[in-house]
């Protein structure tokens, strides 16, 4: 008998080596800060690539922190949490005159996906300083000087009241409170902005391609500016004032519209090099225009220029020849005009000259409703396209689906929900496995670099009973040979 045990043992044994084991794909943890470390820092030092740190309401003081891991650092709010650094630093005299004293970086990141919200960060010395692709600073108040370098960047909604540096592409800079944002790149969303104070830094500035820089806001600023270097920017419903520069642009065919600059020492300056200046609010300056020295082409028009002391400078007239104030049709609004309209037509019969050499051929008689523009974004700045290859309206008679499609843009983001369940983040084509027989639907997310969300409709598509793969038909057999073995040998022993 127990020979018989010991062969059935066997031979189930043998059977079961038709099963594949996978292996279990660990879960991302959530540390809390103090009650699973005391340390912010002890929880960076535990914690593996995709984990969140929670860190409760309190002060923390903490040594420099050091992060080469893709990890969520979420306070409970800047109002109530906290993190204090005194790092240590190095002095250096150059002579009984001159010393200069170099921190260290209090916090220092080199990690793609890195997100940090809900904190108040206060140092006694050096900048936070955070590069990586995919970085989400959200929700903070940052009392240093801060660098971040990346693509696929997500800045908003903090206060700096120090100087913010940023370099990279394809990001969203919105909804901050400071007082100096620096930009450099292309494919930049610049909004919503709130920037004031009287340093002489005080300023939006950015260099680049290709963005949109819109509805932000520099007020009491009396030494700043708002300067935009780049081509191919779309600079719409922005608000200066009482700063010394308005808005200064340089480049070559960006358009300028719908802005309000007022109370400054200059409101548009250096228009040139195919740019479009339309629709703009430009009051109470001291000059309306400063168009600098320049040779190169720029077309004004629909524009109001009221009460600035004056309307155009004239220091360079001579080299204003290509400059034009209309459109060829219409001009724009000159609180100084005293033409005449003898046809009511809206125009100026006569030209609202500038100097010699320059003129508005068609100027307005009342100003122009700047807030009925519409903003018209190009081809870049527009929601994405989705096109699904697979799977299709039809039915398929294996588990394992193809999920391919294409996007006509970059993205910042793309998910899929199957069966109305949770989104699920990918970030390409991927197989949906192990899916059950009947009907399933499909719906394809996707978000570019601007924010601009687009969902891809419902594609519904059947699971029939597969016919049995080659793994399963080998088993059958496995089990069916283990069968006929038991069968035979309890045969053999009943007949003794």
């Amino acid at each position: 008998m127990s020979k018989s045990i010991v062969l059935l043992l066997v031979l189930v044994l043998a059977a079961s080596g038709i099963v594949t084991f996978l292996p279990v794909k660990g879960e991302y943890r959530t540390i809390v800060v103090p009650s699973d470390y005391p340390t912010i820092e002890a929880a960076i030092d535990n914690a593996t690539d995709g984990d969140t740190i929670i860190v409760k309401k309190g002060i923390y003081e903490e040594n420099p922190l050091e992060i080469n891991k893709t990890l969520s650092l979420i306070g409970e709010g800047a109002d109530s949490t906290k993190i204090s650094f005194d790092p240590p630093y190095t002095e250096v005299t150059i002579s009984i005159y001159e010393r200069h004293i170099f921190y260290d970086e209090p916090i220092k990141v080199f990690a793609d996906g890195f997100k940090m919200s809900g904190f108040t960060i206060d140092t006694t010395g050096g900048d936070v300083v955070i590069k990586g692709n995919g970085t989400k600073i959200t929700e903070n108040q940052i009392l240093a000087d801060l660098y971040v370098l990346g693509s696929h960047l997500s800045v908003t909604e903090n206060k700096f009241p120090y100087s913010v540096t940023i370099r990279g592409s394809n990001s969203k800079i919105s909804a901050n409170i400071g007082y100096s944002i620096w930009i450099y790149g292309s494919f930049f969303d610049i909004s919503l902005n709130t920037i004031s104070g009287s340093d002489t830094a005080t300023c939006i500035h950015f260099e680049g391609d290709f963005c949109l820089i819109h509805d932000n806001t520099i007020t009491k600023a009396p030494y700043g500016r708002f300067s935009v270097a780049g081509n191919e920017n779309i600079v719409y419903r922005n608000i200066v004032d009482d700063a010394a520069f308005g808005l200064t642009l340089s480049g070559s065919n960006n358009s300028v519209y719908a802005n309000r600059i007022t109370n400054s020492g200059i409101g548009l300056e250096n228009p040139e090099s195919s740019n479009l200046f339309y629709a703009n609010y430009v009051a109470d300056n001291g000059w309306g225009v400063n168009t600098g020295y320049n040779s190169k082409i720029a077309t004004l028009y629909h524009n109001n220029f009221l009460s600035n002391r004056y309307q155009v400078s004239t220091l360079f007239s001579g080299s204003y020849s290509t400059q034009y104030f209309d459109n060829g049709v219409e001009g724009n609004y000159w609180s100084d005009y005293n033409g005449k309209d003898a046809d009511g037509d809206g125009i100026g019969d006569t030209p609202y000259v500038i100097d010699a050499n320059r003129s508005d051929r068609y100027p307005l008689m009342v100003p122009f409703d700047i807030d009925s523009v519409t903003v018209e974004l190009p081809e870049w700045a527009s929601p994405p396209s989705v096109r699904l290859i697979s799977p299709k309206n039809t039915t398929y008679t294996y588990a394992n689906v193809t999920l391919e499609f294409t996007i006509n843009k970059l993205t910042s983001w793309m998910g899929y929900s199957l069966d109305g369940q949770e989104v699920v983040t990918i970030t390409g084509n991927t197989t949906l496995s192990g899916m059950s027989n009947g009907l399933h639907n499909i719906i394809i997310h996707a978000k570019d670099t601007f924010e601009n969300m687009v969902t891809y409709e419902a594609i519904w598509f059947s699971i029939a009973e597969p016919f049995p793969t080659t793994s399963v038909i080998a088993s059958i057999i496995t089990v069916a040979i283990v069968g006929i073995g038991l069968i035979f040998y309890f045969t053999k022993h009943k007949k003794r």
